[in-house]
């Protein structure tokens, strides 16, 4: 947090009243036991406010205890200063309390501790300039571990501080306080003190009441970001993982794709040749294969054949060239080649004529030289006889 130059105390500096590295000794007889009580030595090094709420009442109790009069006290107070704080209040002393009778004054001795305090700070009103201050402070301006309940703690002591502070203007009253207070903490922690329903001025609401109900609504709003954080962070791990499941199974096609690209495009996808194994039934060589149409062996099927389906694409089962249309008497067919094309219509039938030939030629020659390079064997019609 910047420093404000209205702040006469330092918010958030704390200091350990026991480290008492030079302390100002007196013991004092109470009833058979003597007690010893001790003053820290101060210089102002650690600031007004340390001064104030340390030092001046371990002072206080001291001087109760010895029971000193007012001169007694300026005279005292003096042994417990060092450096800068010891000069200042010598010549506080000397300017506005240099006879006996200025210092019996009522509120003497308080009064030169305040002198020496506001020759110490920068400003000339330092009860003023520190209430303006505290009316503007705000809670969000400090770290986020700093609870209600330690600014709390911090509030309190800089309104015990500002008391001891001279200045024109007076003190806010404990409802002044409390509205105050309320007005340091964001606007919904605002608003979740007024749905309590209860005044400023009421007896029963003081800064301890007020900050106890900040502090409820300061912790559930921890609650609820830390579950929204965690809420987001499994939303973002599921994303994530989705995310990674997608990409993997996108590269896991890619790479298919790749591979059978790779594989069309490579010498192991091409033309078979003769001496190649069959690719359609593995038992012999594609020369000798009688689905090839360049074989010896080639024989084309019926297109009307619905026998079972054999390995690979080409299809098995019985097959009968001729019908038979009475005793001795044999018709022949042929099925001859028309070109590439898809299912049965790439074999048109044609009756034979006695010679065993087509009774008319297609260009199926050029076809077969367009798609082979060289037209398709001529084969003997095959016979069958029935007894």
């Amino acid at each position: 947090m910047k420093f404000d130059p209205r702040a006469v105390f330092e918010f958030g500096l704390y200091n350990d009243s026991d480290a008492k590295i030079q302390v100002h000794k007196r013991t004092v007889k109470e009833g058979e036991e003597l007690v010893e009580y001790t003053v820290p030595k101060i210089s102002g090094e650690k600031g007004p406010l340390h001064c104030i709420l340390e030092q001046w009442p371990d002072f206080d109790s001291l001087c109760l205890a010895k029971s000193f009069n007012k001169i007694q006290k300026f005279q005292e107070y003096g042994k417990c200063l060092t450096g800068t704080y010891l000069k200042i209040w010598n010549t506080v002393v000397a300017k506005y309390y240099s006879t006996d009778e200025e210092k019996k004054e009522s509120g003497s001795f308080n009064n030169a501790r305040k002198k020496m305090i506001t020759l110490t700070v920068h400003v000339e009103q330092p009860r003023d300039s520190h209430l303006d201050y505290l009316n503007d402070i705000k809670f969000e301006d400090f770290s986020s571990d700093f609870k209600p309940i330690d600014f709390y703690a911090e509030f309190e002591r800089h309104i015990l501080g500002t008391e001891h502070l001279e200045g024109t203007s007076p003190m806010p009253t404990d409802a002044q306080w409390n509205k105050i207070f309320v007005k340091t903490f964001p606007l919904d922690h605002q608003r979740y003190w007024l749905d309590q329903r209860k005044e400023y001025n009421d007896p029963s609401v003081t800064l301890l009441t007020i900050v106890r109900t900040m502090q409820v609504f300061y912790n559930r709003l921890k609650e609820d970001n830390l579950k929204s954080n965690g809420d987001a962070s499994s939303n973002a791990d599921d994303d994530d993982s989705k995310s990674k499941s997608e990409a993997k199974a996108e590269g896991e096609k890619k790479r298919k794709i790749d591979d059978i690209d790779e594989y069309c495009s490579s010498t192991t996808f091409s033309k078979p040749k003769a001496t190649s194994i069959c690719r359609i039934h593995g038992g012999h060589k594609w020369g000798d294969c009688n689905l090839n149409p360049l074989s010896s062996n080639y024989f084309p099927r019926d297109p009307n054949f619905q026998g079972s389906r054999g390995r690979g694409r080409g299809r098995g089962g019985g097959y009968s060239g001729g019908h038979h249309n009475g005793p001795g008497q044999i018709e022949q067919h042929h099925y001859q080649w028309s070109g590439p094309g898809t299912g049965p219509t790439s074999y048109q039938y044609q009756p034979t004529g006695p010679s065993g030939q087509p009774v008319s030629a297609s260009s199926q020659g050029s076809t077969m030289e367009r798609v082979y390079g060289q037209p398709p064997a001529q084969h003997p019609p095959r016979r069958h006889f029935w007894p």
